[in-house]
């Protein structure tokens, strides 16, 4: 995929390693730690990232869903860095040794300086700063350095990991995941057309498919905010699951329908993201539309007292 948003293709860099997923607050240290270290040699810091993890290349079975499509983990990381070498993990990528993977990048994207994270591993071989990698690095003309930053969160106390926030997200557990985030967690995806089930008991849903294969939030109800085509936000009620009460047959897909509080427009087929704030109730099946209505009138109450702070309409982030 290559190069993303560059002010100037020919600048020297100083770049990070990693697969970034989620861009938490462990990765935004570490993001700090680069641009100190970027001053230093008087490069522009940058983020080398990988559009699919990796995992999913070397051990299909055992990689884990992402927190973010790469569409989005580049907006996020771009308001760190000024720009992103995001590269595809095909066969090629995948033979190189560390020592090629270096002078690559020194070759076709002028990095002057490599900084690893304190666990970083990568290349054919496998290299960490201990495998000679500083010896590596000066041979072919590269200054390098050894990052140590993470981040703890508290209550009780943890190192911030990606592996940690999709436990936190595929609980429902929409706080925790933020805490380590530093910001709350969203989906992205399309709008697509639904039964209008929702439309004849007074809550029309926008029903958003994912654009990428990300970590869906436990089965529920949400207070949430959704991020507008044209860059509005709103707050909005989200239902996260089988739709029992109206449904029998799904084919045990969750999905994300999305009621828009004072959103009357059209945006079918448009790319809206969702959000999630904090999880008000589970999911369950109602004997009547008439009592799933009055309970989603409880619900609408909760949200907007859980969103007040919010402004309808607002300038979308």
């Amino acid at each position: 995929m290559g190069l993303i948003s560059s002010p100037d293709r020919s600048a020297a860099r100083a770049v990070v390693l990693g697969t970034f997923d989620g861009v938490h607050r462990g990765h935004v240290a570490l993001i700090g730690e680069l641009k100190r270290y970027a001053a230093e040699l008087g490069a522009v810091p940058s983020v080398v990232t990988f559009r699919e993890n990796p995992i999913t290349i070397l051990m299909p079975d055992a990689a884990p869903q992402a927190l973010m499509s790469p569409r989005s983990k580049a907006g996020i990381l771009l308001r760190h860095v000024p720009d992103v070498i995001m590269l595809d993990f095909d066969e090629h990528l995948r033979g190189l040794s560390a020592r090629d993977f270096l002078a690559m990048l020194r070759d076709d994207y002028g990095v002057a300086g490599f900084m690893a994270g304190y666990d970083t591993r990568f290349g054919s071989d496998l290299a960490d700063a201990s495998h000679g990698l500083l010896q590596t690095a000066g041979d072919l003309g590269l200054d390098f350095r050894v990052a140590d930053s993470y981040v703890e969160v508290s209550d009780p106390p943890q190192r911030v990991s990606s592996s940690s926030i999709r436990c936190y997200v595929a609980d429902g557990d929409m706080e925790s995941a933020s805490l380590m985030l530093g910001y709350n967690y969203a989906v992205a995806g399309t709008v697509e057309g639904g039964s209008r089930i929702g439309r004849t008991i007074g809550f029309p849903t926008a029903n958003v498919s994912p654009e990428y294969d990300v970590v869906i939030p436990a089965n529920g109800v949400y207070a949430a905010v959704a991020h507008m085509p044209d860059g509005s936000r709103y707050e909005a009620m989200v239902n996260v699951g089988m739709r029992p009460t109206v449904t029998s047959d799904n084919a045990g897909v969750a999905r994300i329908e999305a009621h828009i509080l004072d959103f009357s427009g059209d945006i079918y087929g448009q790319r809206i993201s969702v959000e999630f704030v904090r999880r008000i109730r589970s999911e369950c099946k109602f004997a009547s539309l008439d009592e799933l209505r009055r309970q989603l009138e409880r619900d609408e109450a909760c949200v907007r007292s859980l969103l007040s702070g919010i402004n309808r309409g607002g300038a979308g982030r």
